[in-house]
């Protein structure tokens, strides 16, 4: 990032989000939940 660039606010979606950076690459990976009012399949 720019010297004098923010990183973006927190945003709580109920996942688990998680990035890595590495030489040559970078890794973005993320989990969900299905769910339909009230029931939350797992």
């Amino acid at each position: 990032m720019e010297p004098d660039m923010q990183p973006p606010a927190e945003l709580k979606t109920g996942t688990t989000t998680v990035g890595m950076i590495a030489k040559d690459c970078v890794v973005l990976a993320s989990d969900q939940r299905a769910t339909m009012g009230f029931l939350i399949a797992n």
